[in-house]
């Protein structure tokens, strides 16, 4: 009797096992490579905290900064003269105008006008100015540090050593600077930013006053004529005051300006561009 060979069943829906190859072998990173990741990852992280503290520090140096200005404009803040400025509806007005010359401003006033209230308020200085400019419609006057003023007539010529001393070397010399101005100020300074403003007859007067104050005096109470100008019919005239970065020449326009009834801003006026924003801001300006 022979033996049938035995079958082997397989249980429906298995696959039958292949055989394992050799195992794969096992790749370790080495030691120091992961020393060299953790070292990257702790000095990124040490990097990005210092650059937090800094921005820390930077922001809280910006508030204090904005802190103080805005402290300074507050306290130092010159206000206008309501029964000077704006002129009253239908009353006569007198325009003046200023002329942003890159970093100096002028104040540019009508030389007839000038004359007028110069002979009425028995203003010698101003009398002797308006004579000598009235061959002009109008005459613009400057304030400011008599050797930056002298030697420094555009921004092109501007060298920052003598600006710094000019601004930082303590109180000195002033010196006052006309020029005679054939057209209209916004014709003849095209170059130039120019702001017109109409103040009241009042208001000009007293800032005719201003003006008169601002002449150092010679012999008989003359003012001092210290030669020629920087440009067409002008001349320099001894001033009073001292020169300093708390007193430059675009605070003298603003306080020539405030004489007549203008509200100022004393920390803005320090640069001629923010001396006409702060007109354009408290003033009709056309």
């Amino acid at each position: 009797m022979t033996k049938q060979p035995v079958k082997t069943t397989r249980k429906s829906g298995t696959k039958p096992k292949k055989p394992r190859g050799p195992a794969a072998p096992r790749t370790r990173k080495p030691k120091a490579a992961m020393s060299a990741l953790a070292a990257t990852g702790t000095k990124g992280r040490a990097i990005l905290a210092g650059l937090l503290r800094w921005g820390k520090r930077i922001g809280l140096v910006t508030a204090v900064v904005v802190v103080l200005a805005g402290g300074a404009t507050w306290i130092t803040a010159r206000p206008g003269n309501p029964l000077l400025y704006p002129p009253r509806d239908g009353a006569a007005t007198i325009t003046v105008a200023v002329a942003d010359h890159g970093y100096h401003a002028g104040l540019i006033v009508p030389t007839d006008r000038l004359r007028q209230f110069a002979y009425t308020d028995g203003h010698q200085a101003l009398i002797e100015v308006s004579e000598r400019f009235l061959v002009h419609r109008w005459v613009e006057i400057g304030w400011g540090d008599e050797e930056f003023y002298r030697h420094v007539p555009t921004v092109e010529t501007l060298e920052l050593p003598m600006a710094l001393a000019a601004l930082f070397a303590g109180e000195r010399a002033t010196v006052l600077h006309l020029a005679g101005v054939a057209q209209t100020p916004k014709l003849a300074f095209y170059k130039s930013d120019v702001a017109e403003i109409d103040l009241s007859e009042q208001g000009f007067r007293v800032l005719a006053a201003r003006l008169e104050e601002s002449f150092a005096r010679g012999a008989g109470g003359a003012p001092v004529d210290l030669g020629k100008g920087l440009y067409g019919d002008s001349a320099f005239y001894r001033a009073t005051g001292s020169y300093s970065l708390l007193s430059d020449c675009n605070h003298w326009t603003g306080r020539m300006l405030n004489a007549a009834g203008i509200a100022v801003l004393p920390v803005l006026d320090t640069l001629s561009l923010g001396l006409m924003a702060d007109l354009r801001w408290n003033a009709e300006t056309k």
